[in-house]
């Protein structure tokens, strides 16, 4: 007897369950290598779960839309482990995660629907995953300068969702989709970072170099490229990167070459400002097409994604106002290319490249709102962040694309984050909205966290997607392609989401 569906969909949920709740120590792991030798082992296991809202109308294996409301998209365990000790001057950090999925209904339709199309994928692969996400060694070397080596984080924006100035690591977009702990889905890099204080000046430098030693699969941002559960409206069961390989050492961009930068970070009176520059990979990739190559021509005799190297200049201001605190960034990246040609058709950005003076700026404010109620434990939290992507050189008639649409002069975001604490904040209800301000749609998403006692958090959430009239469904036979902008390529993911948490 074949198992239905329900109970195909309910086999992850079983098994990751029951791995969320092996026992693990209730504190911190110290263990002693030697009388002067400690090492503290600290982490968290957890268990993400997601089921679609909706139905998706890409064609699966038999010809027929990819239905699957009511499914399973997610059901995947992780375990994180971060061991610290202490040897003579300097403080050592190592990092590991581990994740494993289940193969939900879901996966087996869109890995079908590839087979079909000739695209062949193995989801679950692309999924699990063991990294060592950070090895690292502190020290003081004077009482100025401070030496961080090793595979790290290094961040320079204080943005959320959206990156302005945090420019050095990209993101990692693939697997699971707006998570609020940055550090989560920034990959990490094999860097040497070196900050100098100037207690003179109220401030300090910072240089920062990445040797080359880092895979290109490190480098740039990572979207759902291979037909998941993240594939932009209509990739979904379909392996771009089977026809579009990436290739990380282009003469344009290339992982072995290094990159570079320095910061000043300052303050003036009760302002915190920085001064950036940084060569690197840009996040953003790009393809590069045979018939119009920009610099080698593809290998493969079509085409292929590519991280064209950029320089990058910024800054950051942020200070007290209106009874809180506002934050303003901006990049400026001089020549940085684009895709173009061929708006509205499947072929959309295949006229090549071309290099357009880009920055993107972002505003933000945060504050306390006082406290709704007796019942809350504190005053409710609120954010709000506007981002602009502003292409200086515009010309309309250029057709650069976003996606398969024409990219505007301007692509505004605006974000929104209210959250409260009740019952001694272990109840925590948020909401999120985001808004696409140029080309319409946006998400909301409604969420609240449970935190019995110091180690369990158990959250749930659900996103629903919107549209206006600048936004509207892809469809397998291709309409809509003028239309395909950040948010009307997430039609149809309205999704409940839950994450159980052990911390130890």
């Amino acid at each position: 007897m074949q198992p239905s569906p329900t109970m195909k969909s309910l086999r992850p949920l079983v098994l990751c369950g029951a791995l969320a709740a092996l026992p693990l120590s209730a504190n911190a792991i110290n263990l002693e290598l030697s009388p002067d030798v400690q090492v503290n082992l600290t982490g968290y296991a957890r268990g993400w779960f997601a089921m679609n809202l909706q139905d998706h109308p890409e064609l699966g294996a038999n010809g027929n839309p990819v239905d699957d409301k009511g499914e399973l998209s997610m059901a995947r365990f992780t375990t994180m482990l971060q061991l610290q000790t202490q040897l003579g001057q300097t403080n050592w950090v190592a990092i590991g995660r581990f994740s494993r999925e289940a193969k939900t209904g879901y996966l087996e339709d869109l890995e079908n629907s590839a087979d079909a199309k000739g695209t062949p994928v193995d989801l679950v692969d692309k999924y699990n995953g063991d990294e060592l996400r950070e090895l690292y060694m502190d020290m003081n070397v004077t009482e100025r300068l401070h030496l961080r080596l090793g595979k790290q984080q290094v961040v320079w924006g204080e943005s959320d969702f959206f990156q302005a100035m945090d420019v050095i690591h990209g993101y990692d977009n693939s697997i699971v989709q707006f998570q609020a702990e940055n550090e989560e889905w920034r990959k990490p890099l094999w860097l040497v970072n070196l900050e100098y204080s100037i207690f003179e000046w109220n401030g300090s430098f910072q240089v920062v170099v990445r040797p080359g030693l880092d895979s290109g699969s490190d480098m740039g941002n990572t979207y759902d490229l291979f037909g998941g559960r993240w594939a932009g409206q209509p990739g979904k069961g379909t392996n771009t990167l089977r026809i579009f390989p990436y290739n990380f050492h282009q003469d344009k961009g290339d992982e072995d070459d290094p990159s570079y930068g320095g910061r000043w970070v300052g303050n003036v009176s009760s302002l915190t400002y920085s001064l950036n520059y940084y060569h690197t990979m840009q996040q953003e990739p790009i393809l590069n097409f045979v018939g119009n190559p920009y610099g080698d021509a593809p290998k493969n005799g079509l085409g292929e994604f590519i991280f064209p190297e950029v320089d990058i200049f910024g800054g950051t201001v942020s200070g007290p106002i209106w009874g809180g605190v506002w934050r303003s960034e901006v990049a400026y990246t001089p020549s940085k290319p684009y895709n173009f040609g061929l708006i509205g058709t499947p072929f959309a950005g295949a006229g090549g490249v071309i290099e357009k003076d880009t920055a993107r700026l972002m505003l933000g404010y945060d504050r306390s709102i006082r406290s709704i109620g007796p019942r809350t434990s504190g005053p409710p939290q609120l954010s709000l962040q506007l981002f602009d992507t502003w292409i200086v050189n515009y010309d309309r008639a250029d057709q650069i694309s976003d996606f398969t649409a024409r990219k505007k002069e301007h692509s505004v975001i605006g974000t929104a984050l209210f959250s409260m604490n009740f019952r001694h904040d272990s109840v925590s209800p948020s909401l999120v909205l985001i808004h696409d301000i140029s080309y319409g749609g946006g998400l909301v998403i409604p969420g609240i966290e449970y935190k019995p006692g110091d180690h369990w958090r158990i959250k749930g959430e659900a996103y629903v997607f919107y549209k206006s009239q600048d936004t509207c469904s892809t469809s397998p036979a291709g309409k809509g392609l003028g239309c395909t902008h950040t948010f009307g390529t997430f039609d149809n993911n309205n999704q409940l989401v839950a994450r159980v948490t052990y911390l130890f």
